[in-house]
This record gives structure tokens, sequence and C-alpha cells, in this order.
């Protein structure tokens, strides 16, 4: 799922990206929300990194996963954490530059 290029509502109703977006815990919902803002304002994937750690006093890590063909801002949600692309994808298994949340 990817909420970068998922639009909130569609003919007046909530998409089921962002959905399960409000469903997160509000932690989650912070640091992605930080993560958002720094992909919309910055172009390349250091400058969103340091722009993540600064707003959020590197409390949540960042790693190079991998993560898929989703794209920048493809949402993963596993049992134990929430990861997030804030990278561009490379090699056979699309590893990106991803922010890591743990529940």
């Amino acid at each position: 799922m990817n909420l970068i290029n998922t639009p909130r509502y569609e003919n007046g109703t909530i998409t089921t990206e962002w959905e399960t977006f409000d469903s997160l815990p509000q932690i989650a919902q912070y640091a992605i929300n930080i993560a958002i803002a720094a992909i919309y304002n910055n172009h390349f994937v250091n400058d969103r990194v340091i722009q993540i750690y600064e707003k959020t006093d590197r409390q949540f890590l960042i790693e190079e996963l991998p993560m898929g063909s989703g794209g920048v801002g493809q949402l993963k949600i596993l049992k134990s954490q929430i990861r997030f692309q804030i990278g561009y994808g490379h090699s056979k298994h699309n590893y990106a530059k991803t922010l890591i949340i743990e529940l």
C-alpha cells in the first residue's frame, strides 16, 4: 500500500490505505507523517533521513531493507514493526531506505 500516491478520499469515502493508516498506533502515525513531509520537502534521500532524525530526535531506526515494488511511500505492516519506504529501491529485491517503527 502506498500512501504518497493514494488520495485520502475517493468518491466521498476514505480509501483503504488511509483507513489502515488511521488504525495504526499514534506513535506510528506521528513518525509516518514526519516521513511524508520529509519526502515532499526533499529530493535527495539523505536529506530526508536527516530531516526525519532531526524532527524525531533519532527515536526511530532507518535502514536499507528489501521492500518490493511499492515505491517511495510504501507501508508494510509486520508482526513486530511497521516499515515505511522513504528512498528509492535498487537491486533484485528493491532494497530501499526504510523508516522502522517498533511495535
